[in-house]
């Protein structure tokens, strides 16, 4: 090295902390990253502890359960670098005063840092390669695979310490430097050579464990689907948390790809950033958790005391009846659209409700769909979280459904709240299409109607519900078997007083006025077109689509509570109802966004370059409101 690049290399890089971000918000953040990120690191030691010492004699013949040791590893690393150091120097803004002049200079803490970083990053890589490729040898080759891996399985665990070198070793030659991010700071660094990027071997080790990952988890469902008889139980359980580990670590890869080489997103969205760590911290903590909730002999090993739920787990669970793999894989499914839409309705009433408060304020359409919103983003949540992650992850049954039998008050909640926002929607669908109707109708007077009226229309939104749930207030609420897991079911404290005839009740009356208030808004917007705003009109035809899936979740509301017959001939009719409403939950806000091309912009600002006539669309839409 010579003198001149020597220099380069220990020259200092001093940097201004950005102390405009707010720093209560910024540290918001960090402790709601700890509230997963503590819990998940203690849970991935214990399990450690389990694998590696109370019970090392019985999992160290199992070569799975060796590589996902090292994985375990990788991944506790990750989390208490990222609480210690990582998260904590980023998200803390008065931290970034005290502790940037120490990294201006040459410091080995904080390339150690970012080259442990990307070098387990990198090992999760090829650590994810052998995990899938041993579950296919499983399945692929049930008698001899046990007698292969015994050969190989050291040279396996050298490979996992030494390939990710191959990816890292750009960044040992190049100068690490402390830069700053969000109120913060985090590391970067200088390449060494120009054209040995550490994104471009990151990116090639994600690409060739994508494309292994993939093929072999389509080898391991194929064999699973064709030789179910002749593979054991446990080799089974550990194949369906590794489809769950395939899919996080898809997660992870689509998000690096996004901000490596989409410059226009990384721009745009600086958040993506940040995206790349949460996709990890989905990775690092979902994957231990799923496979103790998979894995039973693990599950009694690490919770010794849950074998006292065996004798009620009848009552509570139906596991013979379906199909394990198949349930997981259909909360996975619905999984893939419930997050999307969770994370979208989120940002949409950030820009309603905060970034731009003040222009959407004096519209009272906007502030009774706001309402909308957020029972549609409650409902996401409580199914990811909740609903269906009770009723679809069969293994969940035997622990979780005791409890709820012994302590049935969050059971209750949940499903007192779940009816509440239900009811919520019918009231807010009667307000909304009355909002559409006396805008097309009165187009002069219904804004000085409605600001007289708003805040009752408010008040009537949040305790008119309550009429259809006081009787599942005071009834008994337990666990009932759906599925392979459990749903909330009640004892009627009056027999004649059920939450499905209430629940009806308020459908057929909110769907009666819809249909109505919807047939003259159409009328009055064929005969008045030319009187009625630009926004105004698309907010129509927002309501229009509303109006549908609305009567798409009564029709099917209807036939479950109403048709006994179909009930028992197509018990799909009961996921059928949370389908439709998902249809109504997620489908509304993008078609909102997508008509409105006012919100579109103020969503997606830099769609804004995309031609003139959008751009003179929505200053039409703006000049008019």
């Amino acid at each position: 090295m010579s003198e001149n690049s020597t220099n380069s290399y220990y020259k200092s890089y001093p940097f201004t902390c950005n102390l405009e971000f707010d720093t209560a918000l910024e540290i918001t953040k960090y402790i709601f990253q700890l509230i997963y990120l503590v819990p998940g690191a203690i849970f991935i030691a214990y399990m450690l502890y389990v694998l590696t010492v109370k019970h090392r004699k019985l999992y160290a013949d199992n070569y799975f359960f060796r590589i996902f040791v090292f994985e375990l590893i990788t991944s506790l690393f990750l989390i208490i670098q990222d609480i210690f150091f990582g998260r904590l120097t980023m998200y803390i803004t008065p931290l970034c005063p005290i502790l940037a002049p120490y990294f201006y200079d040459y410091s080995f803490l904080l390339k150690f840092q970012m080259v442990s970083l990307n070098y387990v990053r990198a090992s999760k890589s090829v650590s994810q390669i052998f995990l899938t490729l041993n579950r296919m040898t499983c399945v692929l080759f049930p008698i001899s695979h046990q007698k292969h891996w015994r050969k190989c399985i050291n040279l396996v665990i050298f490979l996992n310490f030494s390939l990710p070198f191959g990816a890292i070793w750009s960044l040992i030659l190049s100068r690490v430097y402390a830069s700053a991010t969000y109120g913060g700071f985090s590391s970067n660094y200088i390449r060494a050579i120009d054209w040995a990027s550490l994104s471009r071997f990151q990116s090639i080790y994600l690409t060739i464990s994508l494309i292994a990952t993939i093929f072999f988890t389509i080898l391991t469902f194929y064999g699973l689907q064709n030789l179910v008889t002749r593979v054991k139980t446990l080799e089974k359980m550990l194949c369906i948390a590794t489809f769950f580990i395939t899919f996080a670590f898809i997660l992870v890869a689509i998000s690096q790809y996004i901000w490596v080489f989409c410059s226009i997103c990384s721009k745009t969205y600086p958040s993506l950033y940040m995206i790349q760590f949460l996709t990890y911290d989905f990775l690092n903590v979902g994957a231990p958790i799923v496979m103790v909730i998979i894995n039973k002999q693990l599950r009694a090993h690490m919770f010794p005391w849950l074998k006292i739920a065996g004798s009620e787990q009848i009552t509570v669970c139906n596991l013979q009846q379906y199909d394990t793999a198949l349930e997981i894989s259909k909360y996975i499914c619905q999984l893939i659209y419930l997050v999307p839409g969770a994370i979208f309705i989120a940002y949409m009433l950030y820009v309603l409700t905060f970034k731009y408060w003040r222009f959407y304020a004096d519209n009272y359409y906007i502030r009774i769909f706001v309402f909308e919103l957020i029972t549609s983003l409650f409902l996401i949540i409580q199914d990811i979280f909740f609903g269906r992650l009770t009723m679809y992850i069969p293994p969940l049954c035997p622990i979780l459904g005791p409890y709820f039998k012994q302590n049935p008050s969050l059971l209750k909640f949940q499903m007192v709240s779940l009816n509440y926002v239900r009811a919520s929607k019918s009231v807010s669908q009667f307000f909304l299409t009355l909002n559409r109707m006396t805008c097309v109708i009165f187009p002069i007077t219904h804004i000085s109607y409605w600001s007289k009226y708003i805040n009752l229309v408010i008040i009537l939104n949040i305790f008119l519900p309550f009429g259809a749930i006081w009787i599942l207030i005071i009834s008994e609420v337990y666990p009932n078997p759906t599925y392979g897991g459990f749903s909330s079911n009640y004892n009627r404290a009056i027999d004649w007083a059920t939450i499905s005839r209430f629940q009806s009740l308020y459908l057929v009356i909110s769907m009666f006025f819809t249909i109505i208030f919807t047939i003259l808004t159409f009328y009055g917007l064929r005969k008045l077109a030319k009187r009625v705003h630009y926004l105004e009109k698309i907010l129509c035809i927002v309501t229009f689509f509303i109006t549908f899936g609305f009567i798409f979740v009564a029709c099917f509301q209807f036939v479950w509570v109403f048709c006994y017959t179909c009930q028992y001939n197509i018990p799909s009719l009961y996921m059928i109802q949370f389908l439709t409403y998902d249809f109504l939950n997620v489908g509304t806000p993008i078609v909102m966004v997508t008509i409105n091309k006012q919100l579109l912009s103020h969503m997606f600002p830099w769609l804004k370059t995309a031609g003139s006539v959008q751009v003179t669309a929505i200053s039409m839409a703006q000049s008019q409101f």
